[in-house]
Formats: C-alpha cells, sequence, structure tokens
C-alpha cells in the first residue's frame, strides 16, 4: 500500500494524496488497514484512522509499549529512506492495545514520510 501510495502522491501532489488517505473508505483503507503521514518536523499530514491527528505535531507521542514512535518512523525515512517498525497501537476499530508493523518510507522530494501498518 506504501508502494502505491508513493506513486499516488507523485501523481497527484502531496496535498491531494493526502487528502485521499485521509478520507474514509476506498482504495486506501482496507479493514484495520490505512495510511499515516508526517513531516520530518512531527506533524501529521494524513491519518487513515483518526483525523483528530491531522495538522498536529506529534513528534513527542508514544506508543502503548512506550516507544518514541512518530521520532523512531521519522528516523528510519530520514536514515535508511523505507524500513519496518514493531509497536503496540490501539486498534481503530476495539480500542484494544495490538501488536502492529508498518512500512515507512521518505516521500521523494517531500520533506516527509508515509506508512502503513498491519496488527499482527
Amino acid at each position: 500500500m506504501v508502494q502505491e501510495a508513493l506513486i499516488h502522491i507523485k501523481e497527484v501532489g502531496p496535498e491531494k494524496a493526502f487528502e485521499d488517505f485521509s478520507t474514509p473508505g476506498g482504495k486506501w483503507h482496507k479493514k484495520d488497514i490505512y495510511l499515516f503521514c508526517y513531516k520530518f518536523d512531527g506533524t501529521n499530514v494524513c491519518q487513515g484512522a483518526n483525523k483528530a491527528f491531522i495538522g498536529k505535531n506529534l513528534i513527542d507521542i508514544k506508543s502503548a509499549d512506550g516507544q518514541p514512535f512518530v521520532r523512531n518512523i521519522i528516523e528510519i525515512a530520514k536514515t535508511k529512506g523505507s524500513g519496518w517498525i514493531k509497536y503496540q497501537w490501539p486498534h481503530p476499530q476495539t480500542n484494544k492495545i495490538e501488536n502492529k508493523q508498518a512500512w515507512v518510507a521518505k516521500i521523494p522530494g517531500y520533506d516527509g514520510l508515509v506508512a502503513s501498518g498491519a496488527y499482527q
């Protein structure tokens, strides 16, 4: 899904793509799988499960297991370009804390990243 998202960003531009990714239903939402995007300063620019995050700087948000989640995904994108992260996060449908794994990728030509995860 992240690779398809990168293509979509290139085709329509970041702002339109982020709007598409944050709109419930359709191609960018598959059951409990959705996209989330951050600028490298920690500002959330798209969120497929919780629109309340959009526009907020969440650099210090921690995952349920105490990881500095946003800082960690930014580090992956900046240093490796892409990679996996494992963490615990509330499931959007049940609100129960579950293990999750996400693929993170730097957005070419943009000061930020796109990611998508799956609950284990």
